[in-house]
């Protein structure tokens, strides 16, 4: 096999760890859209565990490719196996863009959700102080009159 060959396979493997990406970030992005209440986030986490450990699989694969080229050997190669390679390099273009995209929107709709959620917070304090100034504060008594005179 010969070293564009080789990179092609390992491209190959690349573009299906994207691929396996956007349908992760699809998911992500379906969560972020669709949940009211806060079960969403553990699955959200969990999607963001798999991505990271694909990226780690790109990151290793992106070494193994470098690490190909390095070695000595041929890059003439026939235009078939080159067009492959153009391809594969184009659709992997394709599919991190698509990522991009939808991480900004995803991202996009976290930042209105964590707006909500620090408007919510600033009611609750808001109710809390309002609730404390109508009742005693903790540890103090009411003032209690003696008559000692009797």
């Amino acid at each position: 096999m010969s070293v564009l060959e080789e990179v092609v396979e390992k491209l190959r493997r690349e573009k299906d760890i994207f691929s396996e990406m956007l349908q992760i970030a699809d998911r992500q992005l379906q969560l972020a859209r669709g949940a009211e209440d806060e079960s969403w986030l553990d699955e959200f986490l969990r999607l963001l565990e798999l991505r990271q450990g694909l990226m780690q699989e790109v990151d290793q694969l992106t070494k193994e490719v470098e690490a190909v080229r390095a070695r000595p050997g041929s890059y003439e190669e026939t235009g078939e196996v080159r067009e492959k390679y153009r391809t594969l390099v184009d659709e992997i273009k394709g599919l991190i863009a698509q990522i991009q995209a939808k991480d900004t929107t995803c991202q996009e709709i976290m930042q209105a959700r964590l707006k909500g959620l620090e408007e919510k917070l600033g009611e609750v304090r808001t109710s809390r102080k309002a609730n404390q100034a109508y009742r005693l504060p903790p540890g103090t008594n009411p003032a209690w009159f003696i008559d000692k005179k009797r």
